[in-house]
């Protein structure tokens, strides 16, 4: 993920769109912190709306985990990965890189249920 922030919702000029019901047209904000790890914030922003779902807790805002589950309303639901390199050991053809990402949350397949990622490093 490149930019400090992503917007998320119904609106098409959203950076994450997002077409299901229950979202709003500016449901989301994705912020980068700027900590030891370049960790994300998601924060609700559409204060009359249902708000955010995080591992099945109702949240306004919270610093997203490695598979953490979030929930923007009935039918659209994302897991959370974090992406981590080991700097002693040079990329390959195999690793993932920034192009290779729509950001850094990915769709949950229906019917939704939680899913390990698909390998670890």
């Amino acid at each position: 993920m490149k930019q400090a922030a992503y917007s998320i919702g119904r609106d098409p000029n959203c950076d994450i769109p997002l077409v299901a019901e229950g979202v709003s047209w500016h449901h989301a904000e994705l912020r980068q912190q700027y900590d030891v790890f370049f960790s994300y914030l998601i924060a609700d922003v559409d204060r009359q709306g249902e708000g955010l779902l995080i591992n099945g807790c109702k949240q306004r805002m919270h610093t997203l985990q490695h598979g953490d589950e979030i929930a923007f309303g009935p039918s659209a639901r994302a897991v959370y990965y974090r992406l981590s390199r080991d700097v002693e050991n040079p990329p390959d053809e195999f690793d993932i890189d920034d192009d290779d990402l729509a950001g850094g949350i990915a769709p949950v397949p229906r019917p939704w249920k939680p899913t390990p990622p698909p390998f670890n490093r």
